[in-house]
């Protein structure tokens, strides 16, 4: 589901564009560094590397290092182990002040009124900065506030305060990774405690949930009540002893930065410093001075987010012409794949071509302009064209050629020469009748790639003869390396992405395939009825626009399940008996039904490509095999009920113009060997009504033909089936009729049987839409 979502076809357009970013970035990264110290002012007569190693400090490196170094600096927390004993000093010195009171109270003889113990629970909340219940005031007073209950209420909270307590661990969330560094307070040695595991630190929630169990430890010497008032108390008292030193934390980020040493980069000798033509500056200077990793990142790394953007405004712009265009219903994410595929060879083949072009023309003294233009740019359009439609393959053009032009760093001759290639190549591979089709178009790719360069150095430079005749053969030569690199990938990608291209189709249309001569064996009726419907769909095809080697291929292959049972099939029954005249109608529709996926199978056993495949299960559609429809609802019973879905072909109805075409050859070609009389006028009429049969049957409904496609459509099929069916001339007595003779042997003329007519398509009773679709 994800491979044919919107989702992944959005991510495959993504995937050229950071191809080019990555490709393009190292070509134009080499721009910045153009400096030679001894040639300050001058201009540069050549390409001039460094000549020297040297080494530069690297800024951009070193801050790196320092902020990888800070993000290992450890914060600095204090750490006060004493507030747990002040705040039991506290509570003791509370408890002997309210005992002192009480004893006071006891011997003046005074009872305590409520009042007067209220403000005595509130004299005892302000001495231990804790608030308390009535009731628990009630226990406490009740043990007359002896020293155990202050004793004991003292130990655990200095005992739950000699650790380090935080208030909230979240507090210490952004020191998981790296540990704190705590120092005790005060602190007298300078020296700070390295925790790197903080989940050993306690925080405040955890240590009162805690208190009820440290408390177990006082059960010989204190009631449950005590215990459960003190340890709540505890949970009162007891406070955070670890906080946050920012001075401190500053004061050892500081010192880290410091210590952190320069990175030096070296720089080797044969690295570019400048290009041929260009004048040294200031610039240059400091750039050879300053060079470290720091500019060489920050250039290539805008060098890729440039590249990045104007190739996805390309394929933004693609996407959004195709969006507007119906072909965009066929564009699934294996063509996407099959682009970006092609896109990024185009790319790094080009970016290895431009590698060794320096070579070359030292090896061969001619400019390195010369194999430039060498570099058969029109390759790719021309296999996009083959295997995909014309418009996918135009866009393809321009993507590329603007995206090689940026590679290439020339001016703007590259950029319309390799657009005009593309173009051309796109427009001369358009119909392949042969292989040598392929080659012709690389001659014409040549020549129109040639006179192109001739016309912009003419237009733009003005070079003398030499160019324009070096540059002529080296575009004459672009357009052959192209030809012969289609011919060298088409198969490869034929089997990589599994498409059936035009060359593909070429083989299949040899009628001396092996699967065609076995079919010619096993049913020569149905072998003579496909070379028949071929003929057919091919010119409807050449009519509408649609491809006509598909349609005649597909057509060749339609009936090749009828070569497992060709006695079942009138076209193939010489004089002998009708099987099925002893069968039931839903084993003669079985029989009939089961051709189409006999044929699938062995077009898929012999790999004749998805074409051929779509073309098999597609050319009946879902039609209704109606005679055997019709008897068995004459023979129906309630016992056993004739469902019109088990008289139907399994589908899918044609998806393609070129296989609903196929469908109508199929039936017409069928009807007509069994129409009596064939008049021009009966089979134009049988023209018509078939055509409607299946519009008005949802046949058509899947496939992109119009109504005017099927107005032309008509007008093919009559103008290629009437001097094939056309009427016969009475012959005298005792004259023979050879060719009303040989009719008559392969059953073309004669009206086959009820029970085994061709396919049950012509057999059609439903009335006719002819005026409706403008076809009378």
């Amino acid at each position: 589901v994800f491979w044919h979502s919107r989702v992944c076809q959005i991510l495959l357009c993504l995937l050229p564009v950071i191809v080019a970013g990555f490709i393009l970035a190292p070509v134009a990264g080499t721009r910045q560094f153009k400096s030679d110290e001894s040639l300050l002012g001058t201009p540069a007569e050549e390409n001039i590397k460094a000549p020297y190693d040297l080494k530069v400090v690297d800024e951009l490196a070193t801050k790196k290092y320092q902020r990888e170094t800070l993000t290992k600096v450890k914060r600095v927390y204090d750490f006060d182990h004493s507030q747990g004993k002040e705040i039991a000093r506290k509570v003791e010195e509370a408890f002997t002040t309210m005992r002192t009171d009480l004893q006071q109270g006891e011997e003046s003889g005074v009872e305590a009124q409520a009042p007067d113990q209220k403000a005595t629970i509130a004299r005892l909340e302000g001495l231990i900065g804790a608030a308390l219940s009535a009731e628990e005031f009630k226990v406490l007073g009740a043990g007359g506030f002896r020293p155990a209950l202050a004793q004991a209420l003292g130990e655990i909270i200095t005992a739950a305060m000699n650790e380090p307590l935080v208030g909230n661990r979240n507090l210490l969330a952004a020191d998981a990774d790296r540990g704190i560094d705590m120092q005790e307070v005060p602190n007298t040695s300078g020296k700070g405690i390295a925790v790197d595991d903080i989940n050993a630190i306690l925080d405040l929630e955890f240590v009162r949930r805690d208190m009820p169990v440290r408390m177990q430890a006082y059960r010989t010497t204190l009631s449950p009540a005590e215990r459960r008032v003190l340890a709540k108390l505890a949970g009162r008292l007891v406070e955070p002893n670890l906080t946050f030193n920012r001075a401190a934390s500053e004061v050892a980020r500081e010192v880290a930065r410091l210590s952190v040493r320069p990175v030096m980069l070296s720089v080797k000798k044969g690295e570019m410093i400048i290009r041929d033509g260009e004048r040294y500056t200031s610039r240059h200077l400091l750039i050879l001075q300053e060079m470290g990793k720091d500019q060489h990142e920050t250039s290539l790394l805008l060098t890729i987010i440039g590249a990045m953007l104007i190739v996805l405004f390309l394929v933004t712009m693609g996407w959004l012409i195709a969006g507007g265009h119906s072909w965009r219903m066929s564009f699934t994410s294996r063509d996407l794949l099959f682009l970006v595929t092609m896109f990024s060879l185009g790319l790094i083949g080009f970016r290895l071509w431009l590698t060794a072009i320096g070579s070359l023309a030292e090896s061969f003294n001619l400019g390195a302009d010369v194999f430039l233009f060498a570099f058969p740019v029109a390759a790719g359009a021309m296999v996009i064209r083959l295997v995909l439609r014309i418009e996918l393959a135009l866009l393809f053009a321009v993507l590329t050629s603007v995206v090689l032009g940026l590679m290439g760093q020339t001016d703007s001759v590259f950029y319309v020469y390799s657009m005009q290639g593309g173009l051309l190549g796109v427009l001369a591979i358009r119909n392949m009748n042969s292989r040598n089709a392929v080659l012709r178009a690389g001659v014409w790719v040549g020549l129109g790639q040639g006179v192109m360069l001739l016309s912009l150095l003419l237009f733009l430079t003005g070079d003398n003869w030499l160019v324009y005749l070096t540059g002529f053969a080296a575009a004459f030569l672009s357009g052959l390396v192209s030809a012969f690199a289609v011919l060298a990938l088409t198969p490869l990608l034929e089997t990589l992405f599994g498409y059936t291209t035009d060359l593909k189709l070429l083989e299949l249309a040899n009628l001396n395939h092996p699967v065609l001569k076995d079919l010619v064996v096993k049913a020569p009726g149905s072998y003579h009825h496909s070379i028949i419907v071929g003929s057919l769909a091919e010119a409807a095809a050449q009519a509408i626009g649609a491809n006509p080697l598909i349609a005649r291929v597909m057509a060749y292959y339609h009936d090749l399940g009828k070569g497992c049972n060709p006695g079942y099939f009138i076209e193939n029954q010489r004089g002998s008996g009708n099987p099925h005249d002893k069968l039931k109608p839903s084993m003669s529709a079985m029989i009939i039904r089961r051709h189409v996926t006999d044929g699938f199978d062995i077009a898929r056993k012999n790999k004749l490509g998805e074409v051929i495949e779509a073309g098999i299960m597609e050319h009946h559609g879902t039609t209704l095999i109606q005679y055997f429809f019709h008897k068995a609802k004459e023979q129906e019973d309630q016992d056993h009920a004739v469902h019109e879905s088990d008289y139907r072909y399994p589908g899918p109805k044609p998806q393609t113009r070129e296989a609903a075409l196929v469908m109508l050859a199929d039936s017409i070609e069928a009807a007509a060997r069994s129409l009596k009389d064939p008049t021009s006028a009966r089979l134009q009429g049988l023209v018509n009504k078939i055509i409607n049969t299946k519009f008005t049957d949802g046949q058509l409904d899947e496939s992109d033909l119009t109504l005017r496609d099927l107005h032309v459509v008509a007008k093919s099929f009559h103008g290629v089936i009437a001097p094939i069916y056309h009427q016969r001339v009475e012959y005298p007595d005792g004259v023979t009729d050879i060719s009303a003779s040989t009719d008559h042997e392969h059953s073309h003329t004669k009206s086959p049987p009820k029970a085994a007519a061709a396919d049950d398509e012509d057999q059609d009773h439903r009335p006719d839409n002819i005026k409706r679709l403008g076809m009378s």
